[in-house]
């Protein structure tokens, strides 16, 4: 989890009520890491928007997945990762970016860097953080920086989740994109959802979506609820999409 932390501080789900689950995830077995993700205080202050805040981000998560694996606490082949808000963005680089392999990954309601995004919600950030306009030399950079440009990359599973009416839009890049390169996606709209979830019916479809998505994809796990069969069957057709994609074709003499 990749957005806040305070070490004077316990948290159940983690520092905010939306897609934060942790110790839900916690009791399934899953070791939930909670990540400062931040570039506005301490050593990164500098690095706030320019092209290497999301690149000093990713570091520190490849660094998290090496210090984990080091100490015989995870399978570095089934890591699960979440951005939320501005760490969405993060999220979304070291998805596109990164030589580590995530398994699955949420995206919920954040800035994303992207192409679609700055045409329709004009903001000077989206700018810094690539490089320049996604006009003329510049473009060039964006090719290179925005996640949105580098979806063939992405080997996660994605889940989507984007809150209010005015943010429906705000995931279409990536549920468009990874849908048409045919790579499982799935995209979840709370139309009275608030950056910070309130309603319990709003949160309980963030955190316990995000129990279901990991350990779905983690740990093989499905919730034997009656109720949520059909998404079961949405997932089962994911999955054997993601295994489709992961097959390599046969390459040996004959």
């Amino acid at each position: 989890q990749t957005h806040g932390y305070r070490k004077d501080r316990f948290w159940i789900g983690g520092p905010w009520s939306s897609a934060f689950a942790a110790q839900p995830l916690a009791a399934r077995g899953i070791v939930v890491l909670q990540v400062d993700g931040s570039a506005d205080s301490g050593d990164d202050l500098k690095y706030g928007q320019t092209v290497e805040e999301a690149p000093r981000q990713m570091a520190g998560y490849e660094g998290a997945v090496d210090d984990l694996d080091r100490r015989g606490l995870i399978d570095r082949s089934r890591v699960g990762i979440v951005g939320f808000s501005r760490t969405v963005f993060y999220v979304e680089y070291t998805l596109t970016h990164s030589k580590y392999e995530f398994t699955a990954a949420t995206l919920a309601d954040g800035v994303d860097g992207g192409y679609m995004n700055y045409f329709l919600w004009p903001n000077e950030d989206y700018v810094k953080v690539n490089g320049g306009p996604p006009v003329g030399p510049s473009l060039t950079l964006w090719l290179k920086n925005s996640p949105g440009f580098n979806l063939d990359k992405v080997t996660a599973a994605v889940h989507l989740e984007c809150y209010g009416h005015g943010s429906f839009l705000g995931g279409w890049e990536w549920f468009s994109g990874l849908s048409l390169l045919r790579k499982p996606v799935d995209y979840v709209w709370l139309p009275d959802g608030t950056h910070l979830l309130v309603k319990p019916w709003d949160r309980i479809t963030s955190q316990q979506g995000d129990v279901d998505w990991f350990s779905f994809w983690l740990l093989g796990v499905e919730d034997p609820n009656p109720r949520k069969k059909e998404r079961y069957i949405r997932w089962e057709g994911l999955r054997a999409l993601s295994e489709k994609n992961s097959t390599k074709p046969d390459t040996s003499p004959n």
